[in-house]
């Protein structure tokens, strides 16, 4: 690849680059083997507004992966150790960028001495990913509100 990948905190006019990047993969990827209801759902979370909503309440926060200055990466995170999004442009896949990204996201995890672990509620696309990146399965696929996911968690 010609020019590196970087990686950074997401500013606030990142949010309508990372909504479009997460639904593009959420619709070839997940969203395929979710309701209706999950779907909609789903987009309405993602939704840019939604996005900002939540980085500006202080309630989540993102890392980006960029090549080019073009968003291809993003992580969400909520109360500090809850990734409620990873999705990385499938032009990318299997370039260790969201290895990357989560493993930002544990290093700014550890540096609160209240968070033992990383947790994520894996679409069933992502189960085996998270696998590979040492997240152990909690639970058997649950659905709410349309959205399929597996209950997993990363001890630090």
């Amino acid at each position: 690849m010609e020019h590196f990948i970087q990686f950074r905190d997401a500013h606030l006019e990142d949010m309508k680059s990372i909504s479009d990047l997460v639904l593009s993969v959420f619709d070839k990827y997940v969203g395929p083997g979710y309701s209706l209801e999950g779907q909609s759902v789903f987009h309405s979370y993602v939704q840019p507004d939604a996005i900002q909503k939540r980085f500006s309440a202080g309630s989540s926060f993102i890392f980006v992966a960029l090549h080019d200055k073009e968003i291809i990466g993003a992580i969400e995170v909520k109360n500090g150790n809850h990734i409620s999004a990873l999705f990385v442009d499938d032009r990318y896949h299997k370039m260790g960028i969201a290895k990357h990204l989560i493993t930002m996201v544990i290093e700014k995890a550890s540096n609160i001495s209240s968070i033992t672990e990383i947790t994520v509620n894996s679409s069933p696309y992502a189960v085996d990913i998270y696998k590979k990146l040492g997240f152990l399965q909690m639970d058997k696929e649950l659905e709410r509100d349309g959205i399929r996911h597996t209950p997993m968690k990363k001890c630090l």
